[in-house]
């Protein structure tokens, strides 16, 4: 593109900040003008920025401008509470990846695998936020989610994608670095230049909050070896909880004033947030019942099945937030307890659907149902089948079997760093984990502290951290 053409770019960039940018925002924008403006393929933009330095503002007024100059955006996420939060911030609507980059079709044998969808657009710039947890590793997928995004958008006519993320947060599970945002890993392992902008200086809007304050703290002890021991600074936003019952009190304040969907309580287990999950329900919610009409339900394992044929959603993702809306019957069959059902997503403007819940796995310690137990559950229900004549057809008919792809769901209350990433609430308590008393700091969990306090809009409540995190 031509100079005349940056140059205006810039300034509707510019006029679309509420507030003067800061140096850093303004090279951000200037790099982007350059990126837009010259099109060039297999490339990639990388936007990084720790808490509050105003990557959502400068995205904002990217998706404004472009239309204006005949492009067009498309903005995802890697999960469906992150993809809300996109939309809600750049007023725009916003898809997790794998829903709108991939297709589900049945192969040769009839089983259900994804494909890339076809990369019909041209002149678009696919913008996808929370990019530190994009992994790149081989999953169902059959390519990674890393790899196969880009493929997708080079498919594109005239497609550039711009990747947004805070390299301070947490990696995707069993990666040491988020791949997505490391310039070198995108050059090494697939031929893609990326330019890269950092911000790192917080907006003045900001200067007087005591929670970011903190999350600066976090971030920045980062970058010093050995690592210092935290200490927090408290606040109308930073509250220290130190007994039960002040945690108690705390929590029956956050489900009146702001209901049970904007509060969330963050653990570093699976066990630890099922604890959270059952006290909460007796104690705060007085939901004596297994599963009651309002509850809310996190998936944590893909389910191919549980939708309608042509549902908006496609398919339900681990991650997806669900409210529970009737309760029509419980059901034990094959030695297991489940309960038919109709949820909404959270997340997503779709449908109810009715369909199968496995209650046992509410209460599991492990993240899901184990591949053993899930084997040894298909034994079981395989035995149903065993007069079938010939395998194909005792394979299909466990394939479509509904209670052997029954919806594994935990309570949605209390959750681990890793499911909460991406999301934000307005109440968030943040349980500290055991550590060795005389262990050292480690990255990983300075990352998890971080994480932890970024996902509260308004309020963060600090649950059972010793002194030494104190003043």
């Amino acid at each position: 593109m031509n100079r005349e053409w940056k140059r205006s770019f810039y300034y509707k960039l510019l006029e679309g900040f509420p507030f003067q940018p800061t140096p850093g925002q303004k090279l951000a924008l200037q790099g982007l003008t350059i990126y837009c403006g010259d099109g060039k393929p297999n490339t990639i933009f990388l936007l990084k920025g720790f808490a509050g330095t105003g990557k959502t503002t400068l995205i904002k007024s990217l998706v404004k401008t472009l239309p204006q100059f005949n492009r067009s955006a498309v903005l995802m996420a890697p999960t469906g509470r992150a993809a809300k939060v996109m939309g809600n911030y750049s007023a725009k609507q916003a898809f997790t990846i794998h829903k709108y980059i991939y297709q589900l079709q049945t192969d040769r044998l009839g089983r259900m695998v994804f494909r890339l969808r076809p990369n019909k657009a041209r002149d678009c710039l696919f913008v996808v936020d929370e990019a530190s947890m994009i992994n790149d590793q081989l999953g169902e997928y059959n390519n990674s989610l890393l790899s196969d995004l880009m493929q997708f958008v080079a498919q594109g006519k005239n497609c550039q994608l711009l990747l947004v993320g805070d390299t301070a947060q947490l990696p995707p599970i069993h990666s040491d670095q988020s791949p997505a945002l490391d310039v070198n890993h995108l050059l090494r392992h697939y031929s893609f230049e990326a330019s890269e902008i950092e911000l790192t200086e917080v907006m003045r809007q900001e200067e007087n909050s005591v929670l970011l304050l903190n999350a600066t703290r976090l971030r920045e002890i980062q970058s010093q070896l050995p690592y210092p021991q935290p200490v927090f600074q408290l606040g109308p936003d930073v509250i220290r909880l130190q007994n039960g019952n002040e945690v108690e009190d705390a929590l029956n304040e956050a489900v009146s004033q702001v209901g049970r969907e904007q509060m969330a309580i963050i653990t570093r287990s699976n066990k630890k947030a099922n604890l959270y999950n059952q006290q909460l329900r007796m104690r705060v919610l007085w939901q004596e019942d297994e599963i009651s009409v309002g509850d809310f339900i996190m998936v944590v394992k893909n389910n191919y099945t549980a939708l309608p044929d042509n549902h908006q959603a496609a398919f339900v993702a681990n991650g997806d937030i669900l409210e529970l809306l009737e309760i029509y019957e419980y059901i034990e069959l094959y030695d297991r307890r489940f309960a038919r059902v109709k949820l909404r997503f959270s997340d997503l403007e779709a449908e109810p659907f009715e369909t199968l819940i496995f209650l046992e796995v509410l209460n599991y310690e492990g993240a899901s149902l184990s591949w053993e137990e899930q084997k040894a559950f298909a034994a079981v229900v395989a035995e149903d089948y065993a007069d079938l004549p010939t395998k194909a057809e005792r394979m299909l008919a466990l394939k479509e079997n509904p209670y052997l792809n029954a919806l594994q769901v935990k309570f949605a209350y209390a959750l681990t760093c890793h499911k909460a990433q991406g999301g934000q609430w307005q109440r968030v308590f943040v349980d500290h984990p055991w550590r060795p008393a005389d262990g050292p700091l480690d990255l990983d969990f300075l990352r998890w502290l971080y994480t932890a306090f970024t996902r509260a809009s308004e309020r963060i409540y600090l649950l059972g951290f010793p002194d030494e995190y104190f003043d």
